[in-house]
């Protein structure tokens, strides 16, 4: 089974269609953890909805609002999958995403599956691929290649593209709660030092949303100074 934890923080604009999209995946043993982090809008209304329609769906309801990481800490702590995913809850999917991630980790008996990006902003798109893989990579390989960029400040270790084994939660450390940006470079960095195949699904796409009024560059704003703490950390590991 997979695990996706998806952090739900004001976002009932897009939260319908993002959950429709993960209840309509082609790979159906999936629970979907939602973490409602103190929205002020109507997400947690939405998510009681959706729990009520899905038995596949989990909620949390958080009394304050303690950031992204606490949430995804949060959804960690009650996951029963042998394999995690993570999502914001303002992207879509391919419908086949999870089910051609867990085929690759399955044949290669991979640790860790990263799929194809698409940016979507208001006025277009922008695909972002990864190497087509028959077969597993190194470390080093996958490293190579996600970290291509990462001088710039483009880079793809991102959390939400990803699928990760279990078992390698049991030797990292939680996400870092104190950064607001940032944050899943440093998770991810970590996660694959510790994983040894890596698998690339070149075929199937995360759509990740851009430009959303109080997202990434909001959450800049409240931590500037997260970017170089976790940057650094990453060169250090």
């Amino acid at each position: 089974m997979i695990s996706i934890i998806v952090p739900v923080y004001n976002t009932s604009e897009y939260l319908d269609k993002c959950l429709q999209s993960l209840v309509s995946q082609s790979y159906k043993d999936i629970e979907i953890i939602l973490i409602d982090d103190h929205s002020t809008d109507h997400s947690a209304d939405i998510m009681r909805q959706w729990e009520r329609k899905d038995k596949r769906i989990r909620t949390i309801y958080k009394t304050e609002n303690t950031g992204v990481s606490d949430s995804r800490n949060s959804g960690l702590s009650i996951a029963k999958g042998d394999f995690i995913g993570f999502a914001d809850s303002d992207d879509l999917f391919d419908s086949d995403m999870y089910l051609f991630m867990m085929q690759a980790l399955a044949e290669n008996n991979a640790d860790i599956a990263v799929c194809s990006i698409t940016k979507v902003y208001p006025d277009k798109t922008v695909d972002l691929p990864v190497p087509e893989t028959r077969s597993c990579v190194s470390r080093e390989k996958a490293l190579s290649v996600c970290m291509k960029h990462i001088d710039k400040g483009e880079n793809n270790m991102f959390v939400w593209n990803k699928l990760f084994r279990r078992s390698i939660f049991d030797s990292i450390p939680k996400f870092r709660t104190q950064l607001r940006y940032c944050e899943d470079v440093l998770w991810v960095t970590e996660a694959f030092c510790k994983a040894e195949r890596f698998v690339f699904c070149s075929s199937v796409s995360y759509y990740y949303r851009q430009m959303r009024e109080a997202s990434s560059m909001d959450l800049l704003k409240k931590g500037i100074t997260d970017p170089i703490y976790a940057y650094e950390s990453v060169y250090r590991q």
